[in-house]
């Protein structure tokens, strides 16, 4: 009895280490859907802002985008903040957003299915009266 309990607890262990806290597995939540922009060309990824505050200029919210960055196996890339970030952008960049607003960072560490993770979760906006 005494070997099976102490058998388990490793695997208990690891187990907790694999929450979710940010709610980044439970995919996107949308808000709303806007209509894309007419007359004007979508902006590209890399010119999208991120800020983990909000913004005093008047705005719609396109949807609240999560992504998690995974190191599927021991030897691939070892995700990084930049990373989650470069992923925030290219779905602002598909929702035609101007800026993701509200980013917030999720536990970095091992996972149920990856050797290490990173997530992060913000509001893509578009500014209104441009």
């Amino acid at each position: 009895m005494r070997l099976t309990i102490l058998c388990l607890l490793p695997l208990l262990a690891a187990a907790g280490c694999a929450s979710d806290p940010a709610g980044t597995l439970a995919g996107p939540r949308n808000v709303g859907t806007i209509a894309p922009r007419t007359g004007s060309a979508r902006m590209a990824a890399g010119s999208i802002t991120l800020t983990t505050e909000g913004t005093t200029r008047p705005h719609t919210v396109l949807e609240v985008v999560t992504t998690t960055e995974r190191q599927i196996t021991i030897f691939g890339k070892v995700p990084i903040r930049a990373d989650v970030d470069e992923s925030l952008r290219r779905r602002a960049a598909e929702l035609d957003a101007d800026a993701v607003i509200n980013v917030r960072y999720g536990s970095q560490g091992a996972g149920l299915v990856s050797y290490s993770q990173i997530s992060a979760e913000g509001q893509a906006i578009r500014y209104t009266g441009r």
